[in-house]
């Protein structure tokens, strides 16, 4: 689930970026059969971007970042170990080339701990 699944079952990186912000918008009360509403549309679109396919997955997150970045960590032999993500709940993405180019160093340099 998520952006740290799809990354590693991909073994690429993985950008979800300007998410929906749905932040305020209280889980338990959105029908997700009804598709006319605004706020289930925006539900629905913040699963499909954010790679989320269970809806009880997304009522259980905390927080519901707008920007996440997925990282794969792979060792010194090349071998995917894990996921670095990185999210932000800010309405303006921190997601522009320099940035993830700074990340995939801080994954090189973490990958070769493991």
């Amino acid at each position: 689930q998520g952006v740290a699944g799809a990354a590693m079952q991909s073994l690429s990186d993985i950008v979800a970026d300007n998410l929906p912000d749905i932040a305020d918008v209280d889980l338990n009360t959105v029908d997700l059969s009804n598709q006319r509403s605004p706020i289930t549309r925006a539900v629905n679109d913040y699963m499909q971007k954010g790679y989320i396919n269970d809806f009880d997955t997304l009522k259980r997150l905390n927080k519901r970042a707008r920007h996440i970045y997925g990282i794969v960590l792979n060792d010194l032999k090349g071998d995917p170990k894990g996921v670095l993500v990185i999210d932000s709940f800010l309405p303006d993405s921190f997601l522009n080339e320099v940035t993830v180019k700074k990340l995939s160093h801080y994954a090189e340099t973490i990958g070769a701990t493991l």
